[in-house]
């Protein structure tokens, strides 16, 4: 996701997906789609609660933005949108700048503030009755968190941040504890990703505190963003930092894009912009993720109707239509979870 807060993620399970854990959706957004009107049907235009068509269709993690502000995307918010769900994935909670009231200097402040909410968010969760999975660490930052002090030309500061957030989930009531996940944007650049995890391990931050390597992978964000960069990117980071998991947390393929302001991967380019096109892309991403052993991936947004372009220059990037119905590509996900145990 470009730009954007500080994040937790929700995650429904239905069970486990063969040689993936994980096929999950973003649909941080539904609550607001649904008060706007927006009424969501399966491929067979039956009217379901958005959760129900994702489970019938294969899906088993359900993932929800919670950033530090009240009201839409809240922690309330979420606490609503998670008891819709079996069971629960979080990230931590960020912003990219810090927020109203936090303090923009304090290095120190930063770090008590930022293990405090962490903390107390979590409890919440914990309170609930909700069970988070995973836990990240932020949301795509090897720009940085709580910029300009947890900026990443502040490393000391960045890795000082990152080890407040995990020490955080540790501390926190759930039970069992969650994992924890660093999420870049650097899926497809490996060289870079490298440099990245070895700046802030260099500062501070160490291969204890978090547990699952996570990646935005955006095909119509840059060529970068290649099958292939990414098995190369897997298999050093297993290699290099502890054979951790890794996952795709941000991914999707349009419906539409012949006005793209970026080139496409040099391994996408015949994957039609079609209903079409959507399942070939999960298809393969399925078959990467599984021959870079990877644990599963995230469509960011599926169902965002009100919002069908993503932030992106494609004209449409969402898998419903406009009156709220499942693209019949949605159907590509129950095939990749035919031989669920």
């Amino acid at each position: 996701m470009r730009g954007g807060k500080w994040i937790i993620a929700a995650v429904l399970f239905v069970s486990r997906v063969s040689a993936l854990q994980y096929i999950g959706a973003d649909i941080s957004s539904v609550i607001q789609e649904e008060r706007a009107g927006i009424v969501y049907k399966n491929q067979n235009g039956t009217i379901k609660p958005l959760e129900h068509i994702l489970a019938e269709n294969g899906f088993n993690m359900v993932r929800q933005r919670v950033w530090v502000t009240d009201g839409d995307h809240g922690i309330d918010y979420n606490l609503q949108l998670a008891q819709r769900v079996v069971k629960y994935e979080a990230q931590a909670l960020t912003y990219r700048a810090s927020p109203p009231g936090w303090p923009t200097t304090d290095i120190d402040g930063l770090e008590q503030t930022i293990y405090k909410y962490t903390l107390d968010s979590l409890n919440r969760f914990a309170a609930a009755g909700l069970k988070p999975e995973t836990v990240a660490l932020g949301n795509e930052v090897n720009s940085g968190i709580l910029v300009p002090v947890g900026g990443y030309d502040k490393p000391q500061n960045l890795s000082r941040l990152l080890k407040s957030a995990s020490a955080a989930v540790m501390a926190s009531n759930l039970s069992p504890k969650p994992k924890r996940l660093l999420h870049l944007t650097l899926c497809c650049e490996p060289s870079i990703a490298e440099w990245w995890y070895d700046l802030v391990l260099a500062n501070g931050l160490s291969l204890d505190d978090f547990d699952v390597h996570a990646h935005s992978m955006y095909p119509y964000w840059g060529e970068n963003a290649s099958f292939s960069n990414f098995l190369d990117l897997s298999a050093r980071l297993k290699s290099k930092y502890g054979n951790k998991e890794v996952q795709v947390v941000e991914t999707g393929w349009p419906l539409a894009c012949p006005n793209s302001e970026y080139k496409f991967p040099p391994d996408q380019t015949e994957i039609p912009w079609s209903s079409e096109g959507q399942e070939i892309y999960f298809q393969r991403m399925a078959k990467t993720l599984t021959a870079a052993g990877a644990t599963g991936f995230n469509v960011r947004e599926p169902a965002w109707v009100r919002n069908y372009r993503l932030g992106s220059t494609c004209a449409y990037a969402i898998m419903f239509d406009q009156q709220g119905a499942a693209l019949d590509s949605f159907s590509v996900f129950k095939s990749l979870a035919g031989n669920a145990a």
